[in-house]
């Protein structure tokens, strides 16, 4: 896992990985600040008046907890990468290191948008359910840590593998690799809530699943030769 995930940290500052990188940060920005837009905006504007002034003060204390939450808010937007630039970031990763393999096959747009957005859905309804548990402390984080690896690395896996595999035999390989898929899971959801390195988390995450993927296979086939 150490040798992949420094695979990884070199991939991203390599040049085939330039324009996917510039793409995929300047997206995480676009999203963030949206969300610093929008939340308050809507907070705001609830029609829910107390007393006079109180939708500028809801629109201040949404702003100041969406800022708070923006760890938390990069795992449900590394999820919508999961579809939108799943292809665009394993043909270069499988360009660089697995060119001697066969050529993944990319999902049609469609197919790969509306599991980005299911997916999303799913990590945010998730993560609504685990807010309360924030306040555990220590256990509470190791709790959203592991619940959000285990989605992360699955589903990035998943997608990844789908481009070579059925889903059958994809199902198959995952459940021979849980500790490896898991663990980079858990290593992803944890790096966003780092501030600043958070940003990195979509496209680090993407690469980082998808040597996973070609780690896994090639076990597989060293155990069926």
């Amino acid at each position: 896992m150490t040798e992949l995930i420094s695979t990884t940290i070199s991939d991203l500052f390599s040049k085939p990985f330039r324009g996917v990188l510039i793409k995929s940060l300047g997206l995480t920005l676009l999203l963030l600040v949206g969300a610093l837009i929008v939340i308050p905006s809507l907070a705001a504007n609830t029609g829910w008046s107390p007393f006079d002034g109180s939708g500028a003060v809801f629109g201040i204390l949404a702003g100041f907890v969406t800022f708070l939450l923006m760890g938390y808010l990069i795992v449900p937007i590394t999820a919508l990468f999961a579809g939108l630039f799943l292809d665009d970031i394993a043909d270069v990763v499988e360009g660089q290191h697995y060119s001697h393999k066969p050529k993944g096959i990319p999902m049609p747009l469609s197919q790969s948008l509306w599991i980005a957005i299911k997916f999303m859905l799913i990590v945010i309804a998730t993560n609504i359910v685990l807010i309360p548990f924030i306040f555990l402390g220590g256990l509470g984080f190791v709790l959203i840590y592991v619940v959000n690896g285990y989605l992360l690395g699955r589903e990035y896996f998943e997608l990844a593998a789908l481009r070579h595999h059925t889903v059958a035999d994809t199902k198959f390989l995952r459940s021979q690799n849980k500790g490896m898929i898991y663990g980079a899971g858990i290593l992803v959801a944890f790096l966003a809530t780092i501030p600043i390195l958070n940003l990195f988390v979509p496209i680090f995450g993407t690469s980082l699943l998808v040597h996973v993927f070609h780690k896994a296979e090639d076990r597989q086939n060293a155990l069926q030769a």
